[in-house]
């Protein structure tokens, strides 16, 4: 009990909420501490890793931060194969460092901007017979909608969105979509995303085209 206490104490990660983090960032070869910063960031904080967002929306995963973490000047550090994640234990900066070429990327300056507790969130109900809706919403978007071919839909996972400045919990699911465009010809198969609350349907993005749901997430589809 009291090497968990002292875990607890030492390393900021386990909490029950994921933290989101507006930063920012900076990338290069030289040390991290004489970077110049270049565009703003994110980073989203979970209970053992951050993802962190560059000025182009690529992710950034840490490895899981365990009690075997160092721990050194107020920094919590690991490693993979490829690269060393730092993050400053007051969560203001995260550094990752290559291995091999030392190319450095930096979140600084951060700020808590969000936190939502996934384990307490109320999603709705699970999606069921969902596929009318969506198929209803390309009816009205599609150029022949009747030409339409849907496949690959995913089964619903567990999602958010933002609303407003709101946090909007509930399901998404991934397709493909192959439709004739107005020259009569098959466009090729697109994927998209799609978000329900309660079976009832909130959005569909090009899941191609822009893979931002919002600032500090991607879509990501669970097959």
């Amino acid at each position: 009990m009291e090497k968990i206490i002292y875990c607890l104490l030492l390393f900021p990660f386990f909490v029950f909420a994921d933290d989101f983090y507006n930063c920012k960032y900076a990338m290069g070869i030289e040390t991290e501490e004489n970077l110049n910063y270049l565009a703003n960031g994110t980073v989203r904080v979970t209970n053992d890793r951050f993802v962190a967002q560059d000025l182009t929306h690529k992710e950034h995963k840490s490895p899981k931060f365990t009690e075997f973490t160092e721990f050194a000047d107020n920094l919590s550090i690991a490693e993979d194969s490829e690269k060393v994640y730092v993050l400053a234990n007051d969560r203001t900066k995260y550094v990752i460092t290559t291995k091999i070429s030392n190319l450095v990327f930096k979140w600084g300056n951060c700020t808590l901007d969000l936190s939502i507790d996934f384990e307490n969130e109320k999603f709705g109900n699970k999606p069921v017979n969902f596929f009318p809706k969506i198929k209803s919403y390309f009816r009205d978007v599609l150029k022949d909608p009747d030409s339409a071919k849907y496949s690959n839909i995913s089964k619903p996972q567990k999602d958010f969105i933002i609303e407003y400045g709101e946090v909007v919990t509930g399901y998404s699911v991934c397709l493909y979509v192959n439709a004739k465009n107005s020259f009569g010809s098959y466009t090729g198969k697109k994927l998209y995303w799609a978000f329900l609350k309660d079976n009832k349907l909130l959005r569909v993005n090009d899941a191609q085209d822009s893979i931002v749901i919002t600032r500090w997430h991607n879509i990501s589809c669970s097959y």
